[in-house]
């Protein structure tokens, strides 16, 4: 073989070991719920246990929501998705597949850089023994640097304390811990929830900046505006109180560490809390469910809610609280081509 074709040998070797891993036989609800749950831990180790420092917990994150999305993509498109059992409780065996998947996307993730710019001409690479070298190293160090910025871009905002300890009674008192099973149920009621949104509000409100008016195939920015941040705050509850019950328990509030919840009544409360059309509602839901719309790579960050295919929806709180919704969307509809139409139009056509 030659040199061409040894590389697209590697490239397509190192896309078999990765995909590779057992978590993926277990069936597409379970493989997708442990996933997501692990991480949860793995944020939770990294800002509880040992706790990264403020000027390193932004990069960090990007990068583990990066991480995340390679393991994610490979279920979507490979487990067994007659398979929708859901067990949420510690399955060790289901733990350790899923942290060592996530420890090898930090690798991989390095891979799925360097072969599209090999593809694109912009480096050259060759092989020696089992390492891939890159000849023009400085080429490749001089390339315009394009960020894959989920939220590191954005004013820097102590998430984990903005408003937790003001917050945090009140979502105690609205949740349910059961210690014996290390598990908790939130009561979502009125007062609570406006309570969380107000707050919410108050903080991250004044990330957004498109204008409210600004419309595209089926809701304005100002609609996805209240339906995600109802969304966002809702979730940084159940973030609190897994934070809560992670002090009570040895395992860290690990079984209820991820929101899973019937579609169906995450639609009805956030049509509730939102203030908004239940069809708009479904409508932006349609669009921000991982691998809707054919998107060939789907992105957790670009589309954070999981569709678990067994009528409920799993939210991850890390995901939620940590992206940047508005810019994502933008990225999202660049890769529908009806909305980007409508993206591209001048404001004044909208």
């Amino acid at each position: 073989m030659n040199d061409e074709e040894i590389i697209k040998k590697c490239e397509q070797d190192i896309d078999f070991a990765f995909s590779s891993n057992k978590l993926k036989q277990i069936g597409y609800t379970q493989a997708i719920w442990t996933l997501l749950a692990v991480t949860e831990d793995y944020y939770y180790h990294y800002t509880h246990i040992k706790a990264l420092s403020s000027k390193e917990i932004p990069a960090f994150t990007d990068s583990l929501i990066n991480w995340i999305s390679h393991p994610l993509r490979i279920c979507l498109k490979e487990s067994d998705q007659s398979c929708l059992k859901l067990t949420k409780k510690l399955i060790h065996e289901h733990y350790g597949l899923a942290h060592e998947w996530i420890k090898q996307s930090k690798h991989y993730w390095n891979y799925c850089i360097i072969f599209p710019l090999w593809h694109r001409g912009k480096i050259d690479l060759s092989v020696s023994g089992d390492k891939l070298i890159i000849n023009n190293f400085s080429n490749f160090t001089e390339l315009k640097p394009e960020y894959e910025a989920y939220n590191r871009l954005t004013k820097n905002k102590n998430r984990e304390s903005v408003f937790i300890d003001s917050i945090k009674e009140e979502v105690v008192k609205n949740t349910k811990f059961n210690i014996t099973k290390k598990m908790f149920d939130i009561d979502f009621n009125t007062n609570f929830s406006s309570t969380m949104i107000f707050f919410w509000k108050e903080i991250f409100l004044s990330e957004y900046h498109l204008p409210d008016e600004w419309k595209f195939s089926d809701f304005t920015i100002s609609q996805f505006k209240a339906v995600i941040v109802t969304i966002q705050a809702l979730s940084y509850a159940w973030y609190i109180a897994k934070i809560e019950l992670a002090q009570m328990t040895v395992d860290w509030g690990y079984q209820s560490s991820v929101w899973v919840i019937q579609k169906q009544k995450l639609v009805n409360l956030i049509t509730k809390y939102s203030g908004q059309p239940r069809n708009i509602v479904q409508k932006i839901f349609e669009k921000v469910t991982f691998g809707n719309f054919g998107i060939r790579c789907p992105d957790i960050a670009i589309q954070p809610l999981i569709d678990l295919k067994n009528n409920n929806y799993a939210i991850s709180p890390f995901i939620w609280l940590n992206i940047d919704p508005e810019r994502n969307l933008c990225v999202l509809f660049n890769q529908i081509q009806s909305e980007k139409e409508i993206y591209l139009q001048p404001f004044s056509d909208r």
